[in-house]
């Protein structure tokens, strides 16, 4: 059975959408270790003050009931808008509501605790999408009605969510963890590694909802905190307390992008969110021009075997070119990840044995479903494999597509459909109806094919082995 990683995040780490991405990267590689996660959100920065605002200027006498409802909106925009990203970054998700999943309140409308929740659901959700996102901070009481949980609630919704699942919980704050003294104020701020239920008691409150510390105590319920997108972070609940090492002053990892497509640019963006842990030292493109808002870039290959570079990114397709730099980089000591299948596969028996054991340094796992972490997943499995079934490409699923919206049709004016497509490489793909993605022996295709098949049965398959074959 899969772990349950319950992940809340406040404001303090998503104080508007802008922030949505450093929630993704987090999100998304704990589903890259084969969990299913339930994500608590806050509404964003000062939305809940302005709600409230809000509602008291709109009514002439206080209703509860009507504050809870539309306070409890800002949480609903947080979960829809990360909803969005991570659909957007392909990743399996659906956004769940209290309602939807029985979390049901008891207590003051506007102080209430949860009481209950449909486990059930929960997991037959997990079956199709391994990613949930659930607005935070209110359950839905006896009377069908929104009941808040109080200030800093979605603490209590995750660690109630948690101890009823049985699964993991991480508050994700701003800080690496709780400290004895606030540290933005005092350099001398001391960072706990672990803390007792008495000790964090005493000094957590600022940063974890009292009510929220009480129930995890109450449950037996130890939890992490710390910051997004790091391991560090202090455990509640451990039996004594223990301080946390100093604070590492380990360089930033110094990058080499080479290529900046779709997946370079992606890969560019995603490591300048963190600037205290990834210099990008220089970006290779063939043109420069066309690179704005690129810095540093440059047309030079070489720029990758530089002494001062610690990981080369390859970013880009061709299988030659692509080859002597990975092999290169490799031999002058970098650390390698690639997306470029054809390149692997093509001269795999030579970079086998930098692809494993202790002293690995080349990572190509994103050549093999792109985002989805298919090898890993299948690395993962104590049962055996007995088939893999899938969608090859992007032109096979838009072939697929067409196909079931217009049945009435044949193949060949299927594959002229999906010729008409904007995207160049679906009208390559079917340039030719009799030589469709669905059958064409392209070495891209046959090459994750091998890695799956390697993974997934044990077998070394040579590329040209492997037959196409369409129903």
């Amino acid at each position: 059975m899969s772990i349950v990683e319950v992940l809340k995040f406040g404001s303090s780490v998503l104080r508007s959408a802008a922030d949505l991405p450093i929630a993704v990267d987090e999100i998304y590689r704990r589903w890259r270790a084969g969990h299913h996660i339930l994500v608590v959100v806050s509404a964003f920065e000062g939305v809940t003050d302005q709600l409230i605002r809000e509602v008291s200027d709109g009514t002439e006498y206080e209703c509860r009931e009507a504050t809870a409802a539309y306070v409890s909106t800002g949480e609903q925009k947080t979960a829809a808008l990360l909803l969005g990203t991570l659909r957007r970054c392909g990743m399996p998700s659906r956004m769940v509501e209290p309602r939807e999943i029985g979390l049901i309140a008891e207590g003051s409308i506007l102080e209430s605790a949860p009481l209950s929740v449909d486990v059930s659901t929960l997991r037959k959700l997990w079956i199709d999408y391994p990613v949930l996102v659930l607005p935070g901070f209110y359950g839905i009481n006896v009377s069908g009605t929104a009941a808040l949980f109080g200030r800093g609630g979605s603490d209590l919704s995750a660690l109630f969510l948690a101890a009823e699942l049985g699964g993991n919980c991480r508050l994700i704050k701003d800080v690496p963890g709780v400290f004895d003294s606030d540290p933005a104020r005092l350099a001398t701020a001391r960072r706990f590694a672990a803390l007792s239920w008495d000790m964090a008691t005493e000094v957590a409150g600022p940063l974890i909802q009292p009510k929220a510390l009480s129930f995890a105590q109450s449950r037996k319920l130890a939890f992490e905190v710390g910051r997004p997108n790091e391991n560090a972070g202090t455990v509640i609940g451990h039996t004594v307390d223990e301080w946390a090492p100093p604070a590492s002053t380990t360089k930033p990892l110094r990058i080499v992008i080479a290529g900046c497509g779709v997946v370079g640019r992606g890969v560019y963006e995603s490591v300048k969110r963190y600037p205290d842990r990834f210099e990008v030292t220089q970006v290779i493109v063939r043109d420069v021009d066309r690179y704005a808002g690129v810095d540093p870039v440059s047309t030079d290959l070489s720029q990758a075997l530089a002494e001062t570079v610690d990981v080369v990114i390859v970013c880009f397709g061709g299988v030659e070119i692509a080859h002597r730099l990975i092999a290169a980089a490799l031999k002058a000591g970098k650390f390698v990840i690639t997306a470029n299948k054809a390149a692997v596969a093509a001269h795999g028996s030579s970079l086998a044995s930098h692809a494993r054991g202790d002293g690995r340094r080349l990572w190509y796992s994103a050549a093999v479903g792109g985002a989805v972490p298919v090898l890993e997943t299948l690395a993962a499995r104590q049962a055996a494999v007995s088939e893999i079934r899938g969608i090859i490409n992007g032109t096979c699923g838009v072939v697929l597509e067409l196909r079931q919206r217009f049945s009435n049709v044949g193949s060949r004016r299927t594959f002229r459909l999906a010729a008409s497509t904007p995207s160049p490489a679906i009208r390559r793909d079917t340039s030719s109806w009799r030589a469709p993605a669905l059958r064409q022996p392209v070495s891209t295709h046959r090459s994750s094919l091998k890695y799956l098949s390697e993974t997934a049965f044990s077998v070394k398959l040579g590329v040209p082995k492997i037959e196409l074959k369409s129903n």
